[in-house]
């Protein structure tokens, strides 16, 4: 029986799917095979020891064009979080968000992606979602392993 991998005990579920959906309905990435694999071809040329993930081969027969989003403040409460020190999403990104569409950054003080769900402060998000109560400021986050520990806190 095909369960999609929800009770498999792999957290984030259809992840690529939604990953590719995302870069390619954003990204004007080959859609074509043709095309692609001569931008790859010219990679690999350019860069051959970091071609395959340079390469934009993700959006081979993607049905859909690309429709970039379009960004501007709005008026309504907005609640944004961010990781003080993680590397998928960084700070930056975060902040220049915030400055973009507007609302408040929460920010957790850890490296751990999608950590807030396992912490203490992921009351503030639910406040937003249940009260409409939108929090700036900054919270604790998973502790941070020494060299030699196991890891903890949604790691």
């Amino acid at each position: 029986m095909d369960t999609n991998g929800f009770d498999s005990g792999y957290q984030d579920g259809e992840i690529n799917f939604v990953l590719r959906a995302v870069r390619c309905n954003d990204s004007p990435a080959q859609r074509d095979f043709e095309a692609g694999w001569e931008h790859a071809q010219q990679l690999r040329a350019r860069y051959p020891v970091g071609a395959m993930h340079a390469s934009s081969d993700l959006c081979l027969d993607w049905p859909l064009r690309a429709q970039p989003a379009h960004l501007e403040k709005g008026s309504s409460a907005l609640q944004l979080s961010g990781h003080a020190f993680e590397t998928n999403t960084p700070m930056p990104w975060a902040k220049q968000m915030r400055d973009t569409i507007g609302g408040a950054l929460l920010t957790v003080q850890n490296d751990v992606h999608s950590s807030l769900v396992h912490l203490p402060c992921a009351a503030k998000g639910v406040d937003f979602l249940v009260k409409g109560v939108a929090t700036e400021g900054s919270c604790p986050g998973a502790p941070i392993p020494t060299p030699g520990q196991p890891s903890s806190g949604g790691r």
